[in-house]
């Protein structure tokens, strides 16, 4: 508990009714800890004294040396300095000693920058600074069930470096005595790539997506901000830790625009909302009956995250109605995947749990894919009342735990049967998005709500015309018919195979005369006019 760990006494108090009984149980618990502490305080005080002098020496009572690091260094990568920061400003907020070094060093055959953050461990807090540092353990052996969380990790799951030194600390250093300030830098005149590798990332795309700012989602899930450098700009990135720099947008990306999304009303959904929020979106609660009332047509992505459903055919029935208008639907964690399943139908799948009150921090395994975008293909997940999924296809699947030792941190008995078993499945139709894990868990594992914006912005982004594209777009309407003639076929794909060969100007506008002149011998649909002319209007834009 949070007490203990600043040398004072301290325990969690709670009362099973939730009634005037409950009322005067809670009263005399902390009536009697007062009358403890007023007749004990000079005892207590000594305690704590002892603690905070046993953490000065670096002395483990119950432990044999080497079993706790000295400490904690946290380098900072200037292109990714968010969550670093975020990390060592709570350290201070908690009043614990950090340090910097003022010169590069070596250790464990690892090169540290000068600038690196150091906590060491021979400091009064000591016990807190490990807990906050700490990547923790598997106690699955060490107890029949759990409570509630049992790892809480936040170096990783908030996103940053905390790597255990086990050996002196050899290097000059300097106190940290005040927060740090932002270090974010605009590199260049624009446009401006931003990697998508933070929440303050995502924060700062949505906002200048609310302003009208293009910005361009690339194949890799980085964003392209189609902007000059201005002053408006230059304040946003001074005020924050990001790192802009100037290069060119791809051709190849997707224009990401902001979406209207719902959420189910759940009382188990809190974090993810808060999640979301903090990422810039604005979110609508929604309840099963406005489901059932067709009030999905409002939406283009809704979010269940909790076990709130209708049983009737029409809750159903909306739903996929929604699908199949190009809605897209994200389930989130064991109750809203095990819903999408097996009573919405939405995949083909068998859903397995493990027993109640599972969680902890695991190792994933990420098929990259637009939903994965910004993750290795090895990484870490968070998992709450514990989910996973069989019999899919290697197609839709998103991601899985890893094959070897997947459980690194928490209470999971008998984990190993969820080994190499898919957590994040697509649905057999599009736009279903079915995930195990819990990305937004009661907003702390800010390392992982990237996966909620790769969701969101996947269902919102409209790809950028290339020729490439365009030829594609000729192939799809021939695919269902809507070309009517060879001929108009022909001349279509020698069109735009001469603006993949010329790239240039003039053969992006001879292919958007002859879609005119095509429409105008009424030689396809009105459905392929609007396809192919939008196709050729953007070329020339591009061109222009």
């Amino acid at each position: 508990m949070y007490a203990n760990h600043h040398g004072v006494y301290g325990h969690t108090l709670e009362t099973p009714d939730n009634s005037l009984d409950g009322v005067r149980w809670m009263v005399d618990a902390v009536m009697g800890s007062l009358k403890f502490s007023s007749e004990n305080k000079l005892e207590m005080t000594k305690d704590q004294l002892e603690i905070f002098k046993r953490g000065v020496g670096f002395e483990h009572v119950d432990h044999p040396d080497g079993y706790f690091p000295n400490a904690y260094l946290l380098p900072l990568d200037e292109q990714n300095a968010s969550a670093t920061i975020k990390g060592v400003n709570e350290l201070l907020r908690h009043g614990l000693i950090v340090e910097k070094t003022t010169e590069t060093f070596e250790t464990n055959d690892q090169s540290y920058e000068e600038g690196t953050y150091v906590v060491r461990l021979d400091q009064a807090k000591r016990s807190l600074a490990n807990v906050l540092l700490w990547d923790g353990e598997d106690i699955s052996d060490q107890a029949s069930a759990m409570y509630d969380v049992s790892a809480w990790n936040i170096p990783e799951l908030w996103g940053f470096e905390a790597t255990p030194l086990y050996e002196d600390v050899s290097v000059a250093l300097e106190p940290v005595t005040e927060p740090l300030e932002s270090v974010g830098q605009l590199i260049g005149d624009g446009p401006y790539v931003l990697l998508n590798n933070s929440v303050e990332s995502v924060q700062l795309v949505n906002e200048l997506i609310n302003e009208g700012v293009e910005v361009i989602r690339s194949e890799e899930g980085h964003f392209h901000i189609d902007a000059t450098r201005n002053e408006q700009l230059e304040s946003v990135i001074s005020d924050s830790n990001l790192y802009l720099e100037t290069t060119d947008i791809p051709r190849d990306g997707s224009m990401i625009h902001s979406p209207e999304v719902a959420i189910l009303n759940d009382r188990s959904n809190h974090g993810t909302r808060a999640a979301l929020l903090k990422m810039g979106y604005q979110v609508t609660g929604i309840s099963t009956n406005d489901v059932i009332n067709h009030k999905l047509e409002d939406f283009d992505l809704v979010i269940a995250n909790g076990g709130q459903f209708d049983e009737s055919e029409d809750y159903k029935k909306r739903v996929h109605e929604f699908i199949d208008a190009g809605g897209h639907y994200f389930a989130i964690g064991q109750s809203a995947s095990s819903v999408a399943v097996n009573q919405l139908e939405l995949s083909d799948a068998t859903t397995h749990t493990g027993p109640r009150n599972s969680n902890g921090v695991v190792h994933v395994d990420y098929t990259p894919s637009s939903v994965t975008h910004g993750y290795d293909e090895e990484d870490l997940g968070f998992v709450y009342n514990t989910i996973w999924f069989s019999d899919v296809t290697d197609e839709e699947v998103v991601a899985r735990f890893a094959e070897e030792d997947f459980f690194k941190a928490g209470f999971w008995k008998d984990a190993k049967e969820a080994s190499g078993q898919p957590i994040v499945i697509e649905g057999k139709k599009p736009n279903v998005t079915i995930m195990g894990l819990e990305p937004g868990f009661r907003d702390h594992p800010e390392y992982l709500y990237r996966l909620l914006s790769n969701v969101i912005f996947t269902s919102s982004q409209v790809e950028l015309v290339t020729p490439e594209r365009a030829l594609m777009t000729i192939e799809n309407l021939v695919d269902a018919e809507q070309i009517y003639y060879a001929s108009t076929i022909n001349r279509l794909t020698a069109a735009a195979e001469r603006v993949i060969e010329e790239d240039n100007y003039d053969a992006a506008r001879n292919y958007w005369n002859i879609v005119i002149w095509q429409w105008n011998l009424n030689s396809f649909s009105r459905e392929a006019y609007t396809e192919l002319r939008y196709d050729a209007e953007e070329l020339l834009a591009y061109y222009e």
